[in-house]
C-alpha cells in the first residue's frame, strides 16, 4: 500500500538525551493526511453555500419598519401642506388688518397732537393717557405645525457577506471547486445570541504585616456568554443527504471573563463587546466546520516531525545506527516523488534495527544494546514500519517499549503515538 507524503524534508538540530550518547534528530517531512470518509463515487468536486436563517426574518422587520415610516412621512408631508395653507391664508388676512391698525393709528395720532395742551404735554412731559391713542396690531397668525417624524434605528443582527464566508472556509482540501459532480457544503448561520454582562465578585481576607490588622479586598469582574449555532450539510450532486449535523459545541454558550479589578467593577462597553464577539464567534465556527470538513473528507497536507535515534560512543562501534539513519532519512525524503524507492530505504534501516534488538540481553546491563538503546530502537522501527504502513508491527514496537519500564516521558510518547497510529491506520483503511 502507498502512502502519500510530500517533500520539503530538514533535519532539525540534535541533543543528547542520556549518558549513553542517544542524539535525537528530528526528522521534517510534509505528508496528505487522508480522509476518515470517502465521498459517495462520482464526486470529484465541491461548491459551497452559506444561508442566514434570520435574515428573512430581518429584512421582513426593515420592511415593515420602512413601511411605517414611509406611511408616517406621506402623512407628515399632507398635514404639512394643510398646514401652510392656513398658515399663508392667515397671514394674508393679518398683513391687511395690521396695515389698517397702523393706519387708524397713525391717523389718530395727528388728531391728537392738534388738540388743545398738545404741545404743554410734551414741554412738562405730561401724558393724558385717557386722550392719547395706542396702536393696536392684530393678533399674529397662529397655526398648529406636523412634527416631522423620523426612521428609527433598531439594532439587528449582522447581515454576513454570504458569498465571502463561503469562498473563505467552505472548502475540502484536494478536491476542486466545481458545479458539476460536485458535493455542495452548505452551512446555516441559526442566529447569534449574546446574553447581558454579569457582574461578579469574590472577597478575600489580607492581612497588613506593617498595620497588624486584616482588611477584606473584594475583586469584580464581568461574565458574557454568547454563542452562535451552525448547521452543516453535504448534499450529494442528486440532491441526497449525505451528512446533516448541528454542532452540539455551538449551541454550548461561550463565557468571555473581563478583567479583574480590585474595589471596583471594570468599565465595560457593551455594545463594541457585543458587536466584536458577534464576529469572533461566526470566524471560529467556520474555521472550526472548515477543520471538520477536512479531517472528514479533505487530502489536507501536514508537516510531520519523526523522531529517529542515532547512538555514539567510544566504547562499541553503532555505525550500524548511524548506516539505518542515513537509509530512513533518504526514504523519508524520498516518499513524495518515488514511494517503491523511499519503501526500498526505509525497509533497510528496519532490517538493521530488527538485527541490533536481536542481540539485545536484558540481563546484560553492560552489553552493547543497554535497556535505554533498546527503547530508541524500537522508537525508531514504530516510524519506519508506521511510514511503510505497517501499523502491527509498528504498534508491537511500541508495546515492546512499554515491556522495557520506560521513563514518565517515554510513556507519554507511546500513548500519543499510539493515538496517530489509530488515526493513521482507521484513514489507511478507509482508502484501501
Amino acid at each position: 500500500m502507498k502512502t502519500i507524503v510530500a517533500f520539503s524534508l530538514f533535519l532539525l538540530a540534535c541533543y543528547t538525551m542520556s549518558a549513553q550518547k542517544i542524539d535525537e534528530q528530528i526528522i521534517e517531512f510534509d505528508y496528505v493526511r487522508l480522509p476518515l470518509q470517502l465521498l459517495p463515487e462520482g464526486i470529484s468536486g465541491y461548491s459551497s453555500q452559506v444561508i442566514l436563517e434570520y435574515e428573512e426574518g430581518i429584512l421582513e422587520l426593515q420592511k415593515l419598519q420602512t413601511g411605517d415610516f414611509q406611511a408616517a412621512l406621506k402623512d407628515y408631508e399632507e398635514k404639512l401642506v394643510i398646514a401652510q395653507s392656513k398658515y399663508d391664508s392667515l397671514m394674508a388676512i393679518y398683513k391687511v388688518e395690521k396695515e389698517k391698525a397702523i393706519a387708524r393709528y397713525d391717523s389718530a395720532m395727528v388728531a391728537y397732537r392738534k388738540r388743545p395742551g398738545v404741545e404743554r404735554f410734551f414741554e412738562n412731559k405730561i401724558l393724558r393717557d385717557s386722550e392719547r391713542p395706542y396702536l393696536i396690531l392684530p393678533s399674529y397668525p397662529s397655526v398648529r405645525f406636523p412634527y416631522r417624524p423620523y426612521e428609527s434605528k433598531e439594532e439587528y443582527q449582522k447581515i454576513f457577506n454570504k458569498e465571502m464566508l463561503a469562498d473563505t472556509y467552505l472548502k475540502i482540501d484536494g478536491i476542486k471547486k466545481a458545479s458539476t459532480n460536485a458535493v455542495k457544503i452548505v452551512v446555516t448561520l441559526l442566529g447569534y445570541d449574546f446574553l447581558d454582562p454579569v457582574l461578579r465578585n469574590e472577597s478575600s481576607n489580607v492581612y497588613n504585616s506593617n498595620t497588624k490588622q486584616t482588611t477584606t479586598v473584594f475583586r469584580y469582574w464581568y461574565e458574557i456568554a454568547y454563542r452562535h449555532p451552525m448547521n452543516l450539510k453535504l448534499l450529494a450532486p442528486d440532491g441526497s443527504t449525505i451528512l446533516d449535523i448541528t454542532f452540539e459545541d455551538m449551541t454550548n454558550y461561550t463565557v468571555f471573563k473581563t478583567q479583574v479589578n480590585n474595589g471596583h467593577a471594570p468599565g465595560i462597553d457593551k455594545h463594541a463587546l457585543k458587536i466584536s464577539f458577534q464576529d469572533k464567534v461566526v470566524e471560529d465556527n467556520l474555521i472550526y466546520i472548515q477543520n471538520y470538513l477536512n479531517d472528514n473528507y479533505g487530502y489536507t497536507w501536514l508537516k510531520h516531525s519523526a523522531t529517529i535515534y542515532r547512538i555514539d560512543s567510544k566504547k562499541y562501534n553503532y555505525d550500524t545506527y548511524q548506516n539505518a539513519y542515513e537509509e530512513i532519512v533518504s526514504g523519508f525524503n524520498a516518499l513524495a516523488s518515488d514511494y517503491n524507492k523511499a519503501a526500498e530505504k526505509i525497509k533497510a534501516a528496519i532490517a538493521i534495527w530488527e538485527e541490533e534488538l536481536k542481540t539485545y540481553d536484558p540481563a546484560d546491563s553492560k552489553g552493547r544494546i543497554s535497556s535505554d538503546i533498546a527503547i530508541a530502537t524500537n522508537f525508531n522501527l514504530y516510524e519506519a514500519y508506521l511510514w511503510t504502513n505497517d501499523f502491527d508491527k509498528a504498534e508491537k514496537h511500541l508495546s515492546k517499549i512499554i515491556g522495557l519500564k520506560p521513563s514518565k516521558k517515554e510513556e507519554a510518547l507511546v500513548k500519543q503515538y499510539r493515538e496517530f497510529l489509530k488515526m493513521q491506520r482507521q484513514r489507511m483503511e478507509m482508502i484501501y
